[in-house]
């Protein structure tokens, strides 16, 4: 006769994971998708979430035609890319390194 091999009374219970939330996620507000950055809004350019040095880190080395706007001047030229927390921008053959924490705004395909 075969024995009772009875593991008793065996409950999985409740298992949770947790609450998870996506929650929501926002890129910022961008007033025609290629002006975008800084800490200013004027209604030409947006705040936005993003920093400067996100910003500039997507815009690809030798784009032609990047506006970089500080509080004092305005700097127009080939974008030579980002070294020692400054922009790099090549105006009228001489490069001009840009502070990042300076920068308000930066404008694409101007």
């Amino acid at each position: 006769m075969p024995k009772n091999n009875s593991g008793g009374n065996k409950s999985g219970g409740s298992r949770s994971g947790g609450n998870k939330s996506n929650g929501g996620r926002s890129g910022g507000n961008r007033s025609n998708g290629n002006r975008s950055g800084g800490n200013r809004s004027n209604g030409n350019r947006s705040g936005g979430m993003m920093s400067t040095q996100s910003i500039l880190s997507k815009i690809g080395v030798g784009t032609p035609n990047i506006r970089i706007h500080t509080e004092d001047a305005t700097f127009t030229g080939v974008y030579l890319g980002i070294s020692n927390g400054s922009a790099i921008i090549n105006e009228g053959g001489a490069p001009r390194y840009i502070k990042l924490s300076a920068i308000t705004a930066v404008d694409v395909g101007v």
